[in-house]
């Protein structure tokens, strides 16, 4: 009797093993498939660690197979107990973070904007300026190359979600998030520029900064020009083709400490099209443009809705959506996906085209009269470290010298919102999100206020 359960618990562990093994073939698979396939190889920071997790997950089972029986069963036991643990952990996580969420919606971007095409909303996905990097913007009818650089003009516009509720708006004339009137102009014009925390992800429309600095100043025209995955590069060519027209008094210009330097500008550095915005005077006159741009943006979004029909496509949408499956709120509230970062190797680099960027706004803005103001976004991780004020921490001393070097006035929003704050994390949706909540925006977007009427 002893010898037959024995052959049983041994035979469990082998079963075992294979299904540890199986789980990080499919695991090191679905990696690739995100990482060279979704991302196109450009996101390898992030998933170079679940690259090395599977695979030692399918060299250390499988030369687990090869050991004794009882050995093998230990290791089982242990790797079924923790694994079991490390689930139970995350969903209590997810249940105590999600307790104070008055609405979940769990459907993907895609799920609702197919919900509201079946409703027949003329509704379009928002579409990040960088997905064209790669392929150095998109070709022309008169073989040139167009790079777009927000979304589809006056549509409605599906976004993220991080709140539990998906945030739709409706496009402007030009594809950015303002409400219609924002550009009947008033006398004094102030501009808004940068990536998703200028954009608003993920609030709904009126609770972004911008919306909160136009209630704060209700004699100005605010524009929001902020597009999500932008980097510095992107920005200066949103600044040269939409804001400079404008002639605006403020120019805010969103630093995210987060990827601006520590990913964005190296890669956005790799499309001849964008470099070309480095030099003064070039332009790809968009704003007589729109027509041409929204046809190729509703032709890429064919294609890519075409894409999503596909099995690999659909298993993704799966994966994606389950939350507890991808641990995501441990790795979330661990920091685990953060961009690299060793407190004692300092890898920042802070490229002399960043330098040239701020340079050029500088001196154009300054031409009209106008102010740039550079507004330091800090991200979640800084809130998770033993000490937020590390000035260490994605080079954040050394950005801070360099744009006061330049004698550009700077609005640290670390210092002037989250640095005092009784609770950082609380600003941000489930304690574990990366954008802001509603709150985090407004205080904000006060600080902006704040900081440009006293400078002025």
């Amino acid at each position: 009797m002893r010898k037959s359960g024995q052959l049983k618990r041994d035979g469990l562990s082998k079963v075992l093993t294979w299904a540890f093994m199986l789980a990080g073939i499919i695991v090191f698979l679905y990696t690739f498939y995100r990482a060279e396939v979704t991302f196109n190889g450009e996101r390898w920071s992030v998933y170079a660690k679940y690259y090395l997790i599977s695979l030692t997950s399918i060299v250390l089972y499988g030369l687990l197979l090869c050991l004794k029986d009882n050995i093998r069963l230990n290791v089982i036991m242990v790797s079924s107990s923790a694994l079991l643990g490390i689930y139970l952990l995350e969903m209590m996580l997810s249940a105590y973070l999600s307790s104070d969420l008055t609405k979940v919606d769990s459907r993907t971007a895609f799920q609702v904007y197919s919900d509201l095409l079946d409703e027949g909303v003329d509704v379009v996905p928002s579409i990040r300026p960088t997905i064209f990097v790669l392929a150095n913007g998109v070709p022309t009818n008169d073989n040139q190359r167009l790079y777009p650089l927000a979304g589809v003009s006056n549509r409605t516009t599906v976004y993220c979600n991080e709140s539990g509720e998906r945030v739709v708006y409706k496009s402007d004339k030009y594809g950015f998030r303002n409400p219609h009137q924002a550009w009947n102009l008033k006398e004094k014009v102030w501009v808004v520029i940068g990536d998703s925390f200028a954009h608003g992800a993920c609030v709904k429309a009126g609770k972004h900064a911008a919306a909160r600095v136009q209630t704060l100043k209700e004699d100005h025209s605010v524009i929001n020009l902020g597009m999500g995955g932008s980097g510095p590069l992107i920005e200066l060519a949103i600044f040269k083709e939409y804001a400079e027209v404008l002639k605006p008094e403020v120019i805010m210009w969103f630093y995210f400490e987060g990827n601006d330097l520590v990913q964005n500008l190296d890669y956005e550095l790799t499309s001849p099209l964008l470099k070309n915005y480095l030099r003064p005077s070039y332009t790809q006159k968009l704003l007589s443009r729109q027509d041409e741009i929204d046809k190729t943006l509703m032709s890429h979004i064919q294609s890519a809705v075409k894409r999503k029909t596909g099995i690999l496509s659909k298993l993704e949408v799966i994966v994606q959506n389950s939350r507890t499956l991808r641990l995501l709120n441990i790795r979330r509230f661990l920091g685990v996906d953060n961009q690299g970062w060793n407190p004692h190797i300092e890898k920042l680099r802070v490229a002399d085209e960043f330098t040239t960027i701020l340079k050029q706004v500088q001196a154009k803005t300054q031409q009209w009269g106008g102010e740039v103001y550079f507004v330091y976004i800090p991200e979640l991780s800084r809130y998770l470290l033993p000490d937020p004020n590390n000035l260490q921490f994605r080079g954040r001393g050394r950005i801070l010298e360099l744009v006061a070097s330049l004698n550009m006035p700077i609005i640290d929003i670390h210092q002037d919102v989250f640095q005092n704050h009784t609770d950082p994390l609380s600003l941000f949706p489930r304690r574990t999100e990366p954008h802001y909540t509603e709150e985090g925006y407004n205080l904000v977007g006060s600080a902006l206020v704040s900081g440009i009427d006293n400078n002025q």
